[in-house]
């Protein structure tokens, strides 16, 4: 006696009959999806970089101000001028 395979008629191929009008839709918000992708994609590096930026700026004036912890006083001629210098810079960044 033989046996027979069973045979399934209902298998999905995957896709979907679309008139010209409902493609164009779909290719347009594709598009629109894939600019502001872009766009988000350049603001995450611009962001990046002034994140980085500042951490350059910022680490050297904590690494210096840590050194000789036990001395009690800073030696830091024309501070405010250069403090304002500083406040120029970190300016720069956060607002370019």
């Amino acid at each position: 006696m033989s046996v027979k395979p069973t045979v399934s008629f209902d298998f999905d191929f995957g896709f979907t009959v679309v008139n010209e009008q409902e493609l164009e839709v779909v290719q347009q918000l594709q598009n629109e999806k894939q600019a502001v992708i872009g766009e988000a994609t350049t603001t995450v590096d611009d962001l990046q970089t002034k994140v980085d930026s500042l951490y350059k700026m910022i680490m050297p004036l904590l690494n210096n101000l840590k050194q000789n912890p036990d001395k009690s006083y800073i030696h830091w001629p024309n501070r405010v001028d250069k403090i304002n210098e500083f406040i120029k810079k970190i300016e720069k960044v956060v607002n370019d």
